[in-house]
């Protein structure tokens, strides 16, 4: 019997997380709009469903739009089958189906972010109600959500394709990326009145709470709070992924009260890069010398007004390499994104032998783990197949990756970061010449310079990605040189086993030397000592 009380109570231990979690997942993330058209400061929402018979009680709940921080929802109570938006940096007053979230200071990611739901102020993985992530893997409560159940290791509801203004929306209960979906209707369950726009009929948005009669204007003149009056609106642009050292580019927009595109020449624009360097201009471009988290804030002033809008730029290492070179009139050579980032190449430029240069063209990305190939013809370069040199150099000329080889390749065959190999353009690099890299006397080399963008001399330079390690390791290993022989490496096996006999000898010589030269030396000594005790004697004779 105490067997049976025992196991029963150990059921009810392993189950109650997962009970817990199915009485909170009647509670879910309905849609989110994180990339208005536009301006996103003050139009970004998140809706929240209560999917359930009963109305849920979300006091102290903790919603996470990754960026913008932790909304704590007040006194509130979501009636069953209904839904509460979340307007963030919006003023307001809640009501039944409008929460404000107006004290943060940023927006959501627009290229990638995540949306996380807690019943509680603690966060973790029992108190995760809902989860999900768009646009890249790794945000910062995948592992919680995981661990709850309530998603899938490097899962994301992916971007590509969905177009400024179109939210994302759960259609199904399912807890991965592919219960959502995107789109850009107008009739989403976070329409109504707080949808509208103030700019097209202001005095009849206004409702009898924002607007107040002045007792000093002589005849019931109503009060326009400051932030419900029309005014010109900023746009930064979407949130960025660069890397340090090469530059970036920036284009600002300005639209009017009723939201007409501004082209004035009286319009400023001023950008502040968030690396304490200012700029002034409708399009900029700015290079980060180190990786980092940047807020980039755009200000547009326009006769006595002005308004603000900020984007992200996460720049980071530079992950792109030179992989793969084939020589020859069909030739080619293959770049390698490493990383889980688009990578934005434009204007960045490829150099080879005989100073032949292609310079990427505008919106030239690299998407993530991708190793795009670029042939002869496109890039107008033909490496020699003896010694062949290539460079990629950001836009400014600085070089970013260099790709030196030092021998000839084999007619047939590319070279890698790890020797020789079948060419495999667009796919994993593959090396065929380790089991015979030993027969190489002058060994060839690859090596690969990495310029650190501005780093100072004192600090010491960063880790390579692992692309470089491996070519650096190269660099230190012989490979195979085609104009061998197959029989070089039986041929070296006998000169190295002589030559260690040869050492053994040597060493039997040395020592039989030593022992020698050792009675020799003892000897004489003896007989100096001898001498020396004769002499004496005769001496007291």
């Amino acid at each position: 019997m105490k067997k049976r009380w025992r196991l029963g109570v150990s059921a009810v231990i392993l189950v109650f997380p997962f009970f817990a979690h199915a009485l909170h997942s009647e509670v879910v993330i309905r849609e989110a709009l994180f990339d208005p058209e536009g301006t996103d400061t003050g139009l970004e929402y998140i809706v929240i469903e209560n999917t359930g018979n009963a109305p849920k009680e979300l006091t102290g709940w903790d919603l996470y739009p990754d960026g913008v921080g932790y909304y704590t929802f007040p006194a509130f109570s979501l009636e069953p089958k209904s839904v509460v938006t979340i307007h963030l940096r919006a003023p307001g007053t809640n009501d039944v189906k409008n929460l404000y979230h107006s004290s943060t200071t940023k927006n959501m990611g627009n290229t990638s972010g995540s949306i996380a739901l807690f019943s509680s102020t603690e966060h973790s993985s029992e108190t995760i109600v809902d989860f999900v992530e768009y646009g890249g893997e790794g945000e910062t409560w995948e592992p919680a959500a995981v661990s709850a159940g309530l998603w899938k290791t490097g899962d994301f509801v992916s971007l590509e394709g969905i177009l400024e203004g179109e939210k994302i929306r759960r259609t199904t209960e399912a807890h991965d990326a592919s219960a959502w979906s995107f789109d850009g209707s107008e009739d989403g369950v976070s329409g109504g009145e707080n949808s509208e726009d103030l700019s097209e009929n202001e005095e009849e948005d206004l409702g009898e709470e924002d607007t107040i009669t002045s007792s000093n204007s002589g005849g019931g003149v109503p009060y326009i709070p400051p932030e419900l009056l029309p005014s010109i609106k900023a746009y930064a642009g979407l949130d960025k992924n660069a890397v340090a050292g090469a530059s970036v580019s920036f284009s600002g927009k300005a639209f009017g009260w009723k939201n007409e595109p501004l082209e004035s020449s009286t319009l400023r624009f001023l950008w502040n890069f968030g690396d304490g360097v200012l700029t002034d201009g409708r399009n900029a471009r700015h290079t980060y010398a180190y990786p980092g988290i940047y807020s980039v804030v755009l200000e547009v002033i326009s006769g006595g007004e002005s308004v603000r809008d900020d984007l992200v730029v996460r720049a980071g290492e530079n992950p792109v390499v030179i992989s793969e070179l084939a020589p020859g009139e069909n030739g080619w050579i293959e770049l390698h994104n490493s990383s889980a980032r688009d990578i934005d190449i434009s204007g960045w430029i490829l150099k080879g032998e005989q100073n032949k240069e292609f310079v990427f063209p505008e919106n030239s990305h690299l998407a993530p783990r991708s190793r795009p190939v670029f042939s002869k013809e496109t890039s107008g370069i033909i490496f020699s197949s003896l010694n062949p040199r290539a460079a990629l150099s950001y836009p400014n000329g600085r070089v970013a990756r260099e790709f030196v080889f030092d021998g000839g390749i084999p007619s047939g065959q590319s070279v890698t970061a790890l020797g020789f190999a079948s060419p495999t353009p667009g796919a994993e690099n593959q090396s065929q010449n380790a089991p015979v890299a030993i027969k190489q006397s002058a060994p060839a080399k690859i090596s690969v310079k990495t310029e650190s963008p501005s780093a100072p001399p004192s600090e010491p330079p960063s880790p390579l990605p692992v692309d470089d390690v491996l070519l650096a390791e190269t660099s230190r290993v012989p490979v195979d040189d085609p104009s061998e022989s197959s029989g070089g490496q039986e041929k070296n096996l006998a000169l190295a086993q002589l030559g260690a006999r040869t050492d053994y000898l040597w060493l039997g010589s040395s020592i039989a030397g030593g022992l020698v030269l050792g009675s020799a030396v003892a000897f004489a000594r003896r007989r100096f000592v001898k001498k020396d005790n004769d002499r004496t004697h005769n001496a007291n004779l």
